[in-house]
């Protein structure tokens, strides 16, 4: 998964990937994706479905409709994710909110996860 655009923070300290860069298969952004997948198709992609808590939080994601990555990539950074689907319900890309995890605590991840996918609800063809 390759990140396409960035809209950076005015805040000084920022966590966000730039242009260009591939972002992990444990990230907010894969587990958006790999959620709307088939599993065989995940797993060509290199997700580790035979890793029952990897599944769980597909299933999770799955359901409330965003992904959380609380740590996973960098501790000191949390993001929240939603797919972007194509007519026919194939995801083509996600939307990422990411922050440094000291200003996205654990007490914003629904509020913040309901507007993600709303958004991705809204850009969706």
């Amino acid at each position: 998964i390759i990140t396409l655009d960035v809209v950076e923070s005015r805040h000084i300290v920022r966590s966000a990937p730039h242009r260009g860069m591939v972002l992990p298969d444990g990230g907010a952004a894969a587990l958006a994706i790999f959620s709307r997948l088939p599993l065989e198709e995940v797993q060509s992609y290199g997700g580790a479905v035979d890793d029952p808590s990897f599944l769980d939080e597909l299933a999770r994601t799955r359901t409330r409709g965003w992904s959380l990555n609380a740590g996973a990539v960098s501790a000191a950074a949390t993001s929240i994710g939603a797919a972007l689907l194509d007519p026919g319900g194939r995801p083509v890309a996600a939307l990422v909110v990411s922050a440094p995890t000291e200003r996205l605590p654990r007490t914003k991840y629904a509020a913040i996860g309901a507007l993600v996918h709303a958004a991705s609800l809204s850009l969706s063809s």
